[in-house]
């Protein structure tokens, strides 16, 4: 049958020569979509008319003919000169008062050069509808992405009885939770609908929300319809990563002590190098997980695996939020972040990541310094990266110690007891040990330094 059909196509458009024609509409309060020429979209079919220009002018022997496409036959309706206009220069004809869900065809002569060649041009009306539901399967568990069907559809057929979808101008609202300054926080986004019956949401809303598409296809009039509650089962996590790194250390990558995570591995592994880079570190992990997160997987990966992105042998932690996780073997570490939403055997589960670098041990120590209070240079201060341990002694030319810490992140302000040491030179002793287990011990002279004002 659909042979039989292609067939009548063929003869009833091929026994002419084709001609591409742009149709128009006289009153603009009439039309609100022109699919090049193939379809024309009336909201108010009391005003419906259709125009069409030939380059060549001189028409004659116009005929306008309503086609029907059937599911078994084609059917021709010849249309009454009552019901089509040839303009007074002979170069425009106006169809009056079509009918919806029918196709137009043109038969005209055309004199050019004193030779008639004979053209057809055709156009389809389809009559506005709002839509008027929006609907997805009601008992399905979404957890990357959700399909919305509206309807009705709006369609219209081709030359050749194909059938096309009107591609409406829309967008559609809904409430999701979104990534801010102060953690997640539940917002309102708006996205442009690129398909003409089906809406793909993508990620699935992580809130109990309701969708409000929007129908802009009419430029002078916007409609509107809202769905019912969507119940969301997705879940999400926004996490960070911070360090209690009290300084910043000479020869750190990376100068952040917050780092967010990623929803992909690969993005993590390029954004490794803003963190901090020095060990041993304490971590502190945060979740920033939506409402339904009820389970939490923390799998860290160091060295070759984390390289590779191997998390399958991983060590996990199964805490909503981690506090002071210690890191000090250098290398590369990586963290899998998954939350799931697990109840009634139904499992939606969302994974980030993170990654950065322990450094390898690097102790560096000033040979002088200028405890002025200019803020520059003001403490004799060790340079280091991934120190695990460290004992400093400093002793004046007599002998004297004058200073000693083991803790390597402060430095000596150059005071002896309660007064500012006297210009020259001092010497300390240091050991300390490498996070990865290199030892140093190192002696050496410091000046101090008074510059005049």
């Amino acid at each position: 049958m659909k042979r039989r059909i292609l067939g009548l196509l063929f003869l009833l458009f091929f026994s002419f020569e084709m001609y591409a024609t742009t149709f128009s509409v006289p009153d603009e309060s009439g039309i609100v979509y022109n699919s090049k020429g193939e379809c024309m979209l009336f909201y108010d079919m009391d005003k419906a008319a259709v125009s069409f220009s030939d380059e060549i002018a001189d028409f004659s022997n116009v005929r306008c003919s309503r086609i029907v496409f059937g599911e078994t036959k084609i059917d021709t309706f010849v249309i009454e000169n009552d019901y089509i206009s040839i303009s007074s220069d002979k170069q425009t004809v106006t169809l009056k008062s079509p009918i919806a869900n029918s196709g137009y065809l043109f038969e005209y002569d055309v004199y050019s050069n004193g030779d008639s060649l004979k053209k057809t041009a055709f156009t389809w009306i389809t009559k506005f509808e709002p839509i008027d539901s929006l609907i997805w399967t009601k008992d399905s568990i979404y957890c990357e992405e959700l399909d919305i069907d509206f309807s009705p559809v709006l369609t219209y057929k081709t030359k050749f009885g194909e059938t096309k979808k009107i591609i409406r101008n829309m967008t559609i609202s809904y409430n999701t939770l979104t990534d801010g300054e102060n953690g997640p926080s539940e917002n309102s986004t708006q996205e442009q609908i690129e398909e003409s019956n089906t809406i793909t949401i993508s990620p699935v809303p992580y809130v109990n929300t309701t969708f409000v598409l929007s129908d802009f296809t009419i430029e002078s009039q916007k409609y509107q319809i809202t769905s019912d509650t969507f119940i969301t089962q997705a879940v999400v996590a926004f996490p960070t990563m911070t360090t209690t790194a009290k300084f910043l250390h000479e020869g750190d990558e990376g100068i952040d002590s917050t780092l967010k995570f990623s929803t992909s591995f690969d993005e993590a592994i390029s954004l490794s190098g803003n963190f901090r880079s020095s060990g041993p570190l304490l971590l502190n992990l945060i979740s920033n997980s939506s409402d339904l997160a009820n389970h939490f997987e923390w799998a860290v990966t160091h060295g070759v695996t984390a390289e590779q992105g191997d998390f399958s042998n991983a060590f996990v932690l199964f805490e909503k939020d981690i506090n002071s996780y210690e890191v000090s073997d250098p290398g590369l570490y990586c963290f899998e972040l998954t939350v799931s939403n697990i109840r009634n055997d139904s499992i939606c589960e969302n994974k980030s990541y993170a990654c950065f670098s322990i450094a390898e041990s690097q102790l560096n120590i000033p040979n002088a310094f200028t405890p002025n209070g200019d803020g520059t240079n003001d403490e004799f201060r060790v340079a280091y990266r991934s120190i695990a341990s460290f004992n400093c002694h400093i002793y004046d030319q007599w002998g004297r110690k004058v200073y000693e810490s083991t803790d390597i992140t402060k430095g000596w302000d150059g005071y002896v007891g309660n007064r500012i040491g006297d210009i020259g030179t001092y010497f300390y002793y240091i050991e300390a040990v490498g996070t990865d287990g290199v030892e140093y011990k190192k002696k050496g002279s410091v000046n101090l330094i008074r510059t005049k004002d």
